[in-house]
């Protein structure tokens, strides 16, 4: 947390206010308390239009400081399954009448291959967030599972990366900067991901096969810091990410072990 706020001391209004040491505790315990009783206090009557209250001081404070997308905004949207089906219907429904319960058809067998599909839906979404204890390393570095596993902003990653191209056949080597084709926003992440690095160096194949280097070998030389640390080594160099396939379901065998000090 004060490596983000660090980073976003010159917001209006805000930014003096995240330098403050007290407040990065405020923010850190706060959100732990959040998380843990927000749930409740949603579903208990007398502390729900305050706990709805809280939310949604607490999803803009996300929304503005740390940029997470739509995020914020779907968890508030959300919040209506906490209040009852008659609130919610005479705040955003008033002009609709539905019809009596006795009128309503029974169930059909489209609906039921609905709700079939979206159980199966829901137990991925559950397994998703778990693959990761199943793959070697430490997630937050080497990104095996990361994605959908609910580790949001439990990691701040920066890096550099660069790539050596070798011709077999000519003996010929030369390096390529990432950054004479990705945006700045797209080099603010890309030396620390993995599958970007990857295809980011088939795009380079790519390139090279077409003005004739048929058998291009393709390496990264790359640092990247986690959390504060020293940067360290992040790419294997000795492997040719060119002739190199992408796993799917299994851990990125390139990507060098984390060393804590």
């Amino acid at each position: 947390m004060r490596i983000w706020f660090g980073a976003r001391a010159d917001l209006p209004l805000i930014g003096p206010l995240v330098q403050q040491e007290w407040f990065l505790w405020v923010v850190v315990y706060g959100g732990v308390l959040f998380d843990l009783f927000i749930v409740p206090l949603l579903l208990w009557r007398r502390t729900r239009l305050a706990a709805f209250l809280v939310s949604i001081a607490f999803h803009l404070f996300n929304s503005i400081l740390f940029q997470v997308g739509v995020f914020p905004y779907l968890a508030l949207g959300f919040s209506v399954f906490f209040f009852p089906p008659e609130t919610v219907r005479r705040i955003f429904f008033r002009r609709r009448t539905d019809a009596p319960a006795s009128a309503r058809p029974a169930v059909s067998r489209g609906e039921r291959i609905a709700v079939a599909a979206l159980a199966l839906y829901f137990v991925v979404q559950v397994a998703l967030p778990l693959r990761h204890w199943f793959y070697p390393g430490y997630v937050h570095w080497n990104e095996d599972g990361h994605r959908m596993s609910w580790h949001m902003m439990s990691r701040s990653k920066t890096g550099s990366i660069y790539f050596r191209l070798h011709d077999p056949e000519s003996g010929r080597t030369w390096s390529v900067g990432a950054h004479e084709r990705l945006s700045r926003k797209q080099m603010g992440r890309f030396a620390t991901r993995p599958d970007m690095i990857w295809q980011f160096a088939q795009r380079l194949a790519r390139e090279s096969r077409a003005a004739g280097i048929d058998r291009v070998e393709v390496r990264a030389i790359g640092v990247v810091s986690l959390n504060g640390r020293t940067p360290q080594p992040y790419v294997d160099p000795d492997v040719d990410l060119a002739s190199t396939k992408w796993s799917y379901f299994g851990p990125t065998e390139w990507i060098l072990p984390l060393r804590d000090p």
